[in-house]
């Protein structure tokens, strides 16, 4: 999952705003416990937490929840919570209705490290003709163009457009990742050419892998 991947190269702790069902929850805590960071999650229904729990399983003595902290407050709001420059990582999954989104952006963008990334879910919900009012693509595209050169926005367009908002000034780290999966997958290759079903096998982007879903 792409946010799994996200969470786990993280370069600092880990903000969700909107719990909703609590699978996004899930697969950030995965990769937190990999990369050894904490996961603090706001929304504004305090039963969110125990609901979210319920519907992805975890029991109280999971030892994911040791990393997990859930406030009920407005997302918005916890942003005074936190020092500017210190998270790795950011997602937005609450309203949706434009004037919400830009509001959050506002208040958390200060507190992201210089390599940190924001991330969210339907920056393309509009499209759905049930959703027309909601408007994060227009909240994220002015944030983008008023944060200068920062940002490089790149969407994937599955279930309403995960957008991420990956850091400029990361770029060579991002290239290096690159250029080391590049190289895994040269030496998978290799290994593979040996075996009839692999001969054909593909090799992927980084952004791709970033992309994978369960």
């Amino acid at each position: 999952m792409t946010l799994y991947a996200l969470a786990r190269q993280a370069c600092g702790p880990i903000v969700e705003c909107g719990v909703g069902s609590g699978f996004s929850t899930l697969a950030l805590l995965a990769g937190a416990a990999e990369a050894g960071l904490p996961v603090t999650s706001y929304d504004v229904h305090a039963g969110t937490r125990d609901a979210a729990l319920g519907t992805i399983g975890l029991g109280a003595d999971d030892a994911r929840l040791r990393r997990w902290a859930f406030h009920a407050r407005a997302s918005h709001e916890g942003a005074a919570d936190w020092p500017d420059g210190t998270l790795g990582l950011l997602f937005l999954d609450t309203t949706h209705f434009y004037t919400d989104t830009r509001r959050e952006l506002g208040a958390w963008a200060p507190r992201m490290h210089p390599r940190g990334v924001i991330c969210g879910h339907d920056y393309l919900l509009h499209l759905d003709p049930l959703w027309r009012a909601t408007g994060v693509m227009r909240a994220v595209d002015e944030f983008v163009s008023a944060s200068g050169e920062r940002y490089e926005l790149v969407v994937h367009r599955r279930d309403h457009g995960l957008f991420m908002l990956l850091p400029r000034a990361d770029e060579r780290r991002y290239d290096d990742d690159r250029r080391r999966y590049d190289d895994r997958q040269h030496e998978n290759d290799r290994r593979y050419d040996d075996r009839d079903h692999y001969k054909k096998k593909k090799r992927r982007s980084f952004l791709d892998d970033l992309f994978e879903f369960d």
